[in-house]
């Protein structure tokens, strides 16, 4: 049981040593051009011109409680 046990670790441990060094390999490098992308104009409107609304939902203590409740 233990010339099992011992075949197990040694192999787990060398599995774990090839995975790990495999991990550390650079990739090769390729030369490829990449286009740049265009930013698409943000179109939205506001409910006054130059004012920013915002709502938010404060479902959460001391918010959601009311005095005398």
């Amino acid at each position: 049981m233990k010339k099992i046990l011992g075949i197990l670790v040694i192999a787990t441990l060398s599995l774990s040593a090839i995975l790990l060094v495999g991990s550390c390999a650079k990739p090769p490098v390729t030369e490829e051009k990449t286009e740049v992308a265009t930013e698409e104009e943000v179109k939205f409107t506001t409910v006054k011109e130059g004012v920013l609304t915002i709502g938010s939902d404060i479902a959460y203590p001391p918010f959601e409680n009311v005095e005398g409740e």
